[in-house]
């Protein structure tokens, strides 16, 4: 007869009999399958999602998550030839998993060190172009108009430093910019500083050179005329010898335009030079009247 199954832990045998169903034992199961199963969750769970994290953070310039290896190799044997083959391709990823990990934490450190926890990139990049394209464009056009002898040519810092996030460090390379533009901006106000000092003192348009023309004139046409003719006078050898202002005032390119106090100093100087060289010639003409002694006609003027 044919042995039936009865549902349940009852059997029948072959006899007729009704014997308990005996349980049956389970495999052996390899514990090193079990702690494989283990870290590769450890894997995924820590090193992997915590690369993940730390990139997809670096992608938006955080730099401030550090991902840590947490995950342990296998150091434990199978009898079974394909586990430990297993075990060993889980060990050599978990190696490779700690090495990128490692390189992602000396990239972050760097990063963090050279353009904070924050990356600042974006703002230094803009920075960078204003501080070229405005403050050290406008120094260097003014400075050049400056020696064509414009002095209206203002310079005024435009950039703005660059500030951390909250609780964030601002890096290196944000710091360099900062002091960098510091001393950009102190040059730009020394140079406006010095260019309204020669603006009052020499006018809209630099009149250094026709100034330093008009007192050579002054000195060799007006002032050393005078000197020798008042020698003259004095000494009684010639009344005859005529000074005439040579020397004209300065002035500007326009009317609106300022010309400065030198300019004006200069023009003063030259209104009373000229008022002395008038008084001079009254001198000497009414001295020459008084001495002039009546000539014949045809005869010698003394």
């Amino acid at each position: 007869m044919s042995p039936q199954h009865a549902a349940g832990t009852e059997l029948t045998v072959l006899d007729g009999t009704i014997e308990p169903l005996r349980a049956v034992a389970a495999p052996n199961v390899d514990p090193v399958i079990e702690q494989l199963r283990e870290r590769l969750r450890s894997l995924d769970n820590t090193c992997l999602a915590g690369l993940q994290e730390g990139l997809t953070r670096m992608v938006v310039g955080d730099h401030s998550f550090s991902a840590e290896p947490g995950t342990e190799p296998i150091y434990d044997d199978s009898p079974d030839p394909n586990v430990r083959a297993l075990v060993d391709i889980f060990n050599s990823m978990l190696q490779r998993s700690q090495e990128a990990l490692g390189a992602y934490e000396q990239l972050r450190i760097r990063l963090a060190d050279a353009l904070g926890e924050q990356s600042c990139l974006p703002e230094l990049t803009g920075r960078l172009h204003s501080l070229e394209e405005n403050c050290l464009t406008d120094l260097d056009e003014g400075l050049q108009a400056v020696v064509d002898g414009d002095l209206t040519r203002s310079a005024r810092p435009v950039t703005l430093p660059l500030t951390p996030a909250p609780d964030r460090r601002l890096g290196e390379l944000g710091t360099s910019f900062n002091q960098m533009l510091a001393r950009s901006r102190t040059a730009l106000h020394s140079y406006d500083t010095m260019r309204e000092d020669l603006r009052s003192a020499l006018g809209d348009t630099s009149c250094l050179d026709e100034l330093r023309a008009k007192l050579y004139s002054l000195h060799r046409h007006c002032l050393r005329d005078l000197d020798e003719g008042l020698e003259a006078v004095s000494s009684g050898t010639a009344l005859t010898r005529a000074v005439g202002p040579v020397t004209t005032p300065l002035v500007g390119p326009t009317e609106e335009a300022d010309i400065g106090e030198l300019a004006e100093v200069f023009n003063r100087m030259l209104a009373r030079t000229q008022s002395t060289l008038a008084h001079y010639d009254e001198l000497r003409r009414r001295a020459y009247i008084g001495v002039a002694p009546t000539h014949h006609p045809g005869g010698p003027r003394p």
